[in-house]
């Protein structure tokens, strides 16, 4: 990874032995370990920022939302804490009744009272029509008689758009489903009322991170810790983050936060450094990956190049701005991360005019899938089948 950024023949490996010795708090020589990560922050009273502050130190978390994320409730937060641009679009009906059918087909239903046990499973139908259509089949599994059934459909699930109604239609057939069946059908459709007009967990926790992006750097790569400089805009952005997760967590406690100042100090300021450089270069080498590999596998190659080519050079200046925020609150310049920049700009712009390298690029990815492939088991067609082992028998 970081040969990429700092070949030999560059001549700066010094913030390379920073990144092999862990967190030694010095920038180009090793050093022992300090697990301590609010070593010299200390707590003030007040809202004026003294000189000797160099930052404040986030520690953020969020936990599994149990109420339904209401999007006019999620939405209101974030506007008055003045986080407007992260209010998320509203869900479509078509995709919550994608989501609701999901647990339809999830696992078996056992039947303990005759030792059988059935598979519903959802059928896509029509998804671009009006209304959107699906199937539900149903297959018996007989453990006494080692035999299972062919899929019978029970039911139709139609959605209409405009009306945003989800219908069921239950099928006339001579096999009698059992009742479970049918309440897990009943089910889906009272999930899909319920997460109308709800964002998902997974969203909101997309939403936070977009947002903790936009403070500064994390700590050590931790997900949860965060760095932000003691920058005006950025300290107001984090004092908006706080207002909107005080205000939601009035309607259900999900977020935990704690902000403590860091006081200036040598060693700290050094790992504060050490922080924002890593995250920089870590940021151009993603960045770099990605764009190797939408160039190698696109159908034109010089389009898609010049589109991320274009990406790629507003998004690393993004983060030098923040670098330049950094320098500025602890004197000291990152000249490492410009030579970065320069090195991973230039390098892709190569790439992108090479057919060459982006033909290298897909054999090498070629021999990863092979490699991986030859790992799995081997194909059981032609082997032997052990005495004894049940065959499939399909009934109608």
């Amino acid at each position: 990874l970081y040969p990429l950024l700092y070949p030999p023949e560059q001549g700066v490996e010094q913030i390379i032995c920073c990144w092999l010795s862990g967190w030694s708090g010095c920038v180009g020589k090793k050093g022992g370990k300090n697990m301590n990560l609010f070593a010299n922050v200390v707590g003030i009273s007040g809202e004026e920022i003294p000189e000797n502050i160099i930052g404040k130190r986030l520690a953020v978390s969020k936990k599994f939302a149990r109420k339904p994320i209401q999007h006019d409730i999620l939405a209101d937060a974030l506007i008055q804490a003045g986080l407007e641009q992260f209010v998320p679009k509203k869900p479509s009906a078509v995709d919550i009744f994608r989501r609701a059918c999901q647990d339809i087909s999830k696992g078996y239903i056992q039947d303990n009272s005759n030792e059988k046990k059935y598979k519903l499973n959802v059928i896509l139908v029509d998804e671009s029509g009006d209304p959107v259509i699906r199937t539900v089949q149903i297959t018996e599994v007989d453990k006494q008689e080692k035999e299972s059934t062919d899929g019978i459909v029970i039911a139709e699930l139609k959605f209409h758009r405009e009306e945003k109604h989800f219908l069921i239609n239950y099928k006339d057939t001579h096999y009698r489903f059992p009742w479970f069946a049918v309440q897990k059908i009943e089910e889906a459709r009272g999930k899909y009322y319920e997460l109308r007009d709800t964002v998902s967990d997974s969203q909101l926790s997309n939403i936070l991170s977009r947002i903790l992006l936009t403070l500064g750097t994390p700590v050590r790569e931790i997900p949860s810790l965060w760095t932000v400089p003691a920058v005006e805009s950025r300290l107001e952005q984090l004092q908006r983050l706080v207002s909107f997760m005080d205000t939601y967590n009035r309607y259900e406690e999900i977020f935990f936060y704690d902000v403590l100042p860091i006081v200036r100090a040598e060693d700290v300021a050094k790992k504060v450094k050490t922080d924002a450089i890593h995250y920089a270069l870590e940021s151009f080498n993603r960045k770099f990956e990605e764009i190797q590999r939408a160039v190698a596998l696109a159908k034109n190659p010089s389009d898609v190049g010049e589109r991320n080519i274009r990406s790629l050079e507003t998004e690393t200046e993004e983060i030098m701005t923040l670098i330049r925020e950094y320098e500025t609150v602890l004197g000291e310049a990152m000249d490492e991360v410009r030579q970065a920049r320069n090195i991973v700009l230039a390098r892709a712009r190569e790439f992108v005019n090479s057919p060459q390298k982006q033909a290298e690029y897909r054999e090498k990815a070629g021999r990863v899938m092979r490699t991986k492939n030859q790992e799995r088991p081997a194909n059981i067609e032609g082997a032997e089948i052990p005495a004894g082992t049940p065959k499939r028998v399909l009934r109608a």
